[in-house]
This record gives structure tokens, C-alpha cells and sequence, in this order.
């Protein structure tokens, strides 16, 4: 950097063109007086380039900066006589480079009546163009009025500079090594979040970078968000234009981009994207292309946070034992993302009371493509069977997860639910409406008549033994199905009499009574909801167990309604 202190030659320019010019007496007071001041020392030992620039005085402390330029060879200030203006140039790290005297252009020299007779005098404005050696870290042009003791301003070179650079790249001063690294965060990045890219630009020297660009290629799922201020998206493309960097610094630039929701559900797995960004200088030469680029390469993975909403498993009120019954549970499962959509798996496991199965008591069901505003209901399909009498509870108990062991589930405590719910297994009997009579016919205006059958296990094909004589009669209802079996409340016709008749009974072959003792109950038809059509009635009740314990009952036989 060059620091010497320079004495600049001012060139007299226009003088005949200010004869007579009037003297301002705000600028006639200060002190300098030309005499004092010797002669400067022509120097022109500048470097091969120049910079020049044209600063307009108007006051001792005001001027404006009409034009700076880079030149070639050496210019020729037009600066005038004393009093001495004193300028400092500045580095772009803020290092005073240079330090020299110039004159102060209002300072004219006028030819008077006599030929060759001058004068000095004080003109209200004036222009010069000062020069001094080119150096490509320059950037501030400060000036001070020394006689008048006062700060006349701070000028900008970094436009001449960058304007150099630009229409001349291959010249050495224009050329520096700058070269370009990035990271991402996070990493692994999830689907259906962003990442966020930091590009840092360094410039290793030896010279300034006048002006940058930095290019990006978004990978393929990615989308651009956001950037630092002066870059802009065209597509997959992110271009940010930097300013000059100085020799042995760095800048960053951050971009981040939205990654597709569903970019590792289309690649089966989780994916590694790779984003590649380089940097170019636009004013000027790079000096190693070696580092002019990276490239990051993230890992993204599937992060879905997956919900089990509720339950709907309220099963059969009662099942008959030894005919098992199907039923279906439904589970409404959700996906909040951010990953979407996500395979999952929901499993079941059934726990019941002794006497009760489910088939199956563990199961998967598949879940795919669960996606983020799109809630399903999955159905479970499942057997109840009753083995023993009695009130038993199912649980049905669920569990969603992920189907991939890559995915990850941010919040397991939404993954699970249960429902239980209380059935009644029910005994199946044998009746026999209408004993010694086929085909059972009821006239809807008089009475009906039955026999609940004492049986033993196996016989009519019955699972367990049945004694007829345990009926509690309170509990006896007569009428169709859907009046008696799996309601909340029992409807039917009671028994008539209020009491349970015990005889040998005709069997369902309306010949044979066997030894045992059968119950014979009698119902009038209304309430019992039989009607024209109907072809079948029921019987149901309540039977003594001993011990205190009650079962259900139940059994059916064929009807014909007769007028």
C-alpha cells in the first residue's frame, strides 16, 4: 500500500477567463496568502493507472465530487493556487493509503491591464481534477480545507473502481482469488420443512473482489422460501449479487427452501439431495477457478406425526353361545405431518373375561400413503365367541405406527387407544310353540303357548344343559327377534298367569315327552309384536344359577299367524 506523502503539481486552467472577477469577502478571510507558499514539486511518477477525480469547491467547506475515474498513464490536475486542500485516500478496510496536498482550485491567477502582470485572486467556485497513483483497495476520498480549517467532505470511489474493473477484467489490479463453501441445517432435514443453506464467500487475495455472483441450483423436491437481501429465485435457480469484498474477508449469504412433503415417500426411503452453488466475479478475473464451487449434500428423512383420533368399538349387547357373531370396530387415524404422505401399521390386541373369545385377538392393518388433512377410518373385523354364561367385558386396545423403521413419529403419546365394552352371553334354549301342534299356527286374537324344553348339552344340538324349572319368571318376555335379543330394552308379551308351569311337555318331534319336567308359559299375542308374516317368535329370559347368580336365556321357534 502506498502511504508516502505526495506533493501534486496544480495546472492554472481559464485564467484569462476570470479577469475582473469579483473577490466574495466570505472567502477573503481566511489567511493564506500565496507568497507563502512555495512552489510544489512536479512529481509525475505515478503507476501505469490513475485515478482522477473532479471535485467542484463552492466554500471553504463545501464541494461536490462531479465525476471519478480510473485512467491510464498519467493526468494532469487543473487544481489552483494555494490555500492548500488536504486529501486523504482510504482503504476498503478503512487504512489511510494515501496522503497528499492539493491547491485549492478557487485560487486563480488573472492577468491584469499590463501584459504579464498577474494577481491572485479568490474565485466563488471553481473545479479541478486531482490525480493521484490507482491502488484497487481505495474507497474514500476525504478533504480537508487546511487554511480555513474545516472538513470539506468524504467521497465515494468504489464506483470508479468498480467501473474499471469491469470494462477491464484481465487488468492485474482486477484480479483476486475468491472462492465459495457451504453447510446446511438442519441435516438430516425432514419432508415437508426447510433447510437452510449458508454460502460464505472469501476472498483469499491478493486484490479486492469489485463485485460478485453467487449462483445456487436448488435440487429436484426443494423450493425456494427465502434468501439474504440481493439475491432472487428464478425457478430452481437462486442468484444473489454481493458488493466488493475486501482481500482476506468473508461474507455469507443464507438461502432456505421448503422441501417437498412427500419427496421421501416417492423415493421409497429417506434421500440425500445435493445442492450445488458457485461464485463468479463480475468485475474483474479470478485468479483459481479450483474453488469456485461446493456442493452440500443434505440427508432428508420422514417425519410424520401420526394420531390415533378415536375409537368406535361398541359392540353386540349379548351373543349366543356357540354362534359366534362378527362385528366391526372402527378406528379413525390422522397424519399432521410435517412428512406427508407416511405409511403406518395399526395393530390390535383383544383381551376378554373367561368364556369369551376374539378371533383374531392380535392383528395388523396396513395404513398408506396417510396424508396431512386427510383423516381415515380404518374397519377391524373381528369374531366374538361365547364358550360360559354370563356379563363379559372386551378391550380392544390399538397402536399406530410408522411402517418404515427410517420414519420417525415425533409424539408417541397420540399413537395409542382402547375401547371396552360388556356383553351378555347368552344360553341358547329349545321351545316348542304350539306343543303337539305343527305348524304352530297363532291366531292373533287369543293366546299362545310354549314350552322352554329342559335339555341337556349336545341334545338339539345345544352347548350346555338348560333346567326349566330355574326360570325366574319376572324375567320372561314372548315375541319377534329384534323385540327380545342384543336391545337395551327387553319388549315382548310377559307371561300371562305370572307363573311357570311345570310339565312333560311334547318335544320339537310334537310325539315324544321325555322324563324331565318342561316350563309351559302362555303370552297373548299383543305386545309380542308378531303379525301377518311374521314366521317366527322367541323366548327370553332369566335363569337361577345358584349361588345367586342369574344367566340369560334364549330359544326360537317357527310360527304361522292365522287370521
Amino acid at each position: 500500500m502506498n502511504t508516502t506523502n505526495l506533493k501534486r503539481f496544480a495546472v492554472i486552467g481559464g485564467a484569462a477567463a476570470l479577469v475582473g472577477l469579483s473577490i466574495h469577502a466570505a472567502d477573503a478571510d481566511h489567511n493564506a496568502d500565496p507568497a507563502a507558499h512555495p512552489p510544489p514539486v512536479i512529481d509525475y511518477n505515478l503507476d501505469e493507472k490513475a485515478l482522477v477525480v473532479k471535485l467542484r469547491m463552492t466554500g471553504d467547506s463545501t464541494a461536490v465530487m462531479q465525476d471519478a475515474e480510473v485512467i491510464y498513464g498519467q493526468a494532469r490536475t487543473t487544481a489552483g493556487n494555494p490555500p492548500l486542500l488536504d486529501i486523504k485516500v482510504i482503504t476498503d478496510k478503512g487504512v489511510q493509503a494515501q496522503h497528499f496536498d492539493e491547491w485549492d482550485p478557487r485560487w486563480v491567477e488573472l492577468e491584469g491591464t499590463t501584459p504579464g502582470q498577474m494577481s491572485t485572486r479568490i474565485a466563488p467556485a471553481a473545479t479541478a481534477s486531482i490525480i493521484f497513483p490507482f491502488e484497487p483497495d481505495l474507497r474514500d476520498f476525504r478533504v480537508t480545507n487546511q487554511d480555513a480549517g474545516v472538513f470539506v467532505g468524504s467521497y465515494d470511489l468504489a464506483p470508479a473502481v468498480l467501473e474499471f474493473c469491469t470494462e477491464n477484467p484481465d487488468d492485474p489490479d482486477c484480479a483476486t482469488d475468491v472462492g465459495i463453501a457451504k453447510s446446511d441445517d438442519p441435516d438430516p432435514a425432514v419432508a415437508g420443512e426447510s433447510v437452510t443453506y449458508t454460502l460464505t464467500v472469501t476472498n483469499h487475495g491478493p486484490n479486492p473482489a469489485q463485485a460478485m455472483r453467487v449462483t445456487d441450483t436448488l435440487p429436484a423436491g426443494l423450493t425456494f422460501a427465502s434468501a439474504s437481501p440481493g439475491c432472487s429465485a428464478a425457478g430452481q435457480q437462486v442468484t444473489c449479487d454481493l458488493s466488493a469484498l475486501p482481500a482476506g474477508q468473508s461474507r455469507q449469504v443464507s438461502i432456505t427452501a421448503d422441501i417437498a412433503a412427500d419427496l421421501v415417500y416417492n423415493a421409497g426411503a429417506p434421500v440425500t439431495v445435493d445442492n450445488q452453488a458457485s461464485v463468479a466475479i463480475t468485475a474483474g478475473s479470478d485468479t483459481n477457478a479450483a474453488n469456485d464451487q461446493d456442493t452440500e449434500s443434505t440427508l432428508v428423512v420422514a417425519v410424520a406425526d401420526v394420531a390415533i383420533d378415536g375409537v368406535s368399538a361398541n359392540g353386540p349387547l349379548e351373543v349366543l353361545i356357540g354362534q359366534p357373531a362378527d362385528f366391526t370396530a372402527l378406528v379413525e387415524v390422522s397424519n399432521a405431518g410435517p412428512s406427508s404422505p407416511i405409511d403406518a401399521v395399526l395393530s390390535r390386541s383383544a383381551s376378554t373375561s373367561s368364556g369369551l373369545t376374539v378371533t383374531p385377538s392380535d392383528r395388523t392393518m396396513a395404513v398408506d400413503a396417510l396424508a396431512i388433512g386427510s383423516p381415515r377410518t380404518v374397519g377391524d373385523d373381528y369374531r366374538l365367541t361365547c364358550t360360559t354364561p354370563g356379563v363379559k367385558t372386551v378391550t380392544l386396545s390399538y397402536e399406530l405406527t410408522l411402517k418404515n423403521d427410517e420414519d420417525t413419529d415425533p409424539d408417541l403419546s397420540d399413537n395409542t387407544a382402547s375401547a371396552s365394552y360388556d356383553i351378555d352371553c347368552v344360553v341358547p334354549i329349545a321351545i316348542n310353540i304350539r306343543p303337539q301342534g305343527f305348524p304352530n299356527s297363532i291366531n292373533l286374537n287369543t293366546d299362545a303357548t310354549l314350552a322352554a324344553l329342559t335339555t341337556e348339552a349336545g341334545e338339539y344340538g345345544l352347548p350346555l344343559d338348560f333346567d326349566a324349572s330355574t326360570i325366574k319368571i319376572g324375567t320372561v318376555r314372548f315375541g319377534v327377534r329384534t323385540l327380545l335379543f342384543d336391545v337395551g330394552t327387553t319388549g315382548g308379551a310377559a307371561e300371562q298367569h305370572g307363573r311357570l308351569h311345570l310339565e312333560r311337555s311334547y318335544e320339537l318331534d310334537e310325539r315324544t315327552r321325555d322324563a324331565d319336567k318342561d316350563g309351559v308359559l302362555h303370552f297373548k299375542p299383543p305386545g309380542s309384536g308378531l303379525a301377518k308374516g311374521v314366521t317366527e317368535g322367541c323366548l327370553k329370559g332369566k335363569y337361577d344359577a345358584g349361588g345367586g347368580v342369574t344367566y340369560t336365556f334364549f330359544g326360537c321357534d317357527s310360527v304361522r299367524i292365522v287370521p
